[in-house]
């Protein structure tokens, strides 16, 4: 049995938590200086208070669609493309 979608949201929230290994947002820094094409740091905050915001929701009784996780999966991906683009260049 498939599970409905408030908990394939769940199971989305925390795959995204460990994969980018979201740190709480308190005592990060940015360390690239002036030379900042695609931000890190803003990216994972970005991705970060999307995580947070649908617990928000859950924990409000909220039930996210299809939509909603294609969308949210979709953001995840491209940050991680994004950061792993960065890391490449910087090697």
């Amino acid at each position: 049995m498939k599970p409905d979608t408030r908990e394939a949201m769940r199971r989305m929230l925390r795959q995204i938590e460990q994969h980018f290994a979201l740190p709480p947002s308190a005592g990060r820094q940015c360390g690239d200086g002036d030379d900042c094409r695609v931000c890190s740091l803003k990216l994972l905050e970005f991705l970060d208070s999307e995580v947070e915001q649908w617990r928000q929701r859950l924990a409000q009784g909220e039930c996210p669609d299809f939509g909603d996780l294609a969308r949210l999966e979709q953001r995840a991906r491209k940050i991680d493309r994004a950061l792993n683009k960065r890391q490449e260049d910087r090697t």
